[in-house]
This record gives C-alpha cells, structure tokens and sequence, in this order.
C-alpha cells in the first residue's frame, strides 16, 4: 500500500507499507516481516514520448520482525531503500506498474499493480 505526491512532472515522494511475509528460521520457528518507508522516485526522462515511464526509488525503511514461536527482544532495523520500476500510463488518472524495492541487503519486493492519480 502505498501514497505519495508529486513535487515536479519528474519526483515525487512515498510513503509505503508492504507485509514482506515469513522467513523459516526453522521447521518450528518462522518470522513475519513487515516494511514501512519513505521514498523518493525519479521518473527519468528516457520514454518520454511513449506511454511507458521508468522509474527510480531511493529512501529509507523500518523492517520489523515478529515470531509467535521465537522469542525477539529487537526485531527491527532501519534499512536504505533502492528500486527501479516501469510504468504503462493509459491517461493521466491511471497507470499499470512493476517495482522492485531492495530493503537494505536481505529484502527485496517485487509488485505488480494499478495506479491512480489525484
């Protein structure tokens, strides 16, 4: 989930939460890992004539970890946020995309979703 706003025709800013899912620490013990963070996007120039954008993403994210079976005394990090992204505008309300976002060196997302412009 994710909002933001635009700054110029090219940066704008977010801010994001994603759920990352769990990580098996071992057949009995697993983390959930959730992301919150604060971005900036640069949509370069390169496609500017065609209805596709490219997009690049830097910022920086909370992860926190929570076990039901694991006992996590600090089970949360703040982590440098990197992506890249493409873009297929339909109109100037909606647009398709596919990011992916790497939290610091252990997390990267990758989505696929729709757009819409205020």
């Amino acid at each position: 989930i994710s909002t933001g706003r635009s700054i110029s025709e090219n940066w704008q800013y977010q801010l994001r939460y994603a759920d990352l899912g769990e990580a098996e620490v071992s057949k009995t013990a697993a983390i959930d890992y959730t992301v919150w963070s604060v971005l900036g996007q640069y949509t370069l120039p390169v496609l500017a004539e065609s209805s596709f954008r490219v997009n690049a993403m830097f910022g920086v994210a909370l992860v926190e970890g929570e076990s039901s079976t694991l006992n996590l005394e600090d089970a949360h990090s703040t982590e440098p946020a990197l992506g890249v992204g493409l873009d297929y505008v339909f109109n100037p309300t909606w647009r398709a995309k596919l990011e992916s976002i790497a939290y610091g060196e252990d997390f990267i997302s990758t989505t696929v979703g729709i757009a819409r412009r205020f």
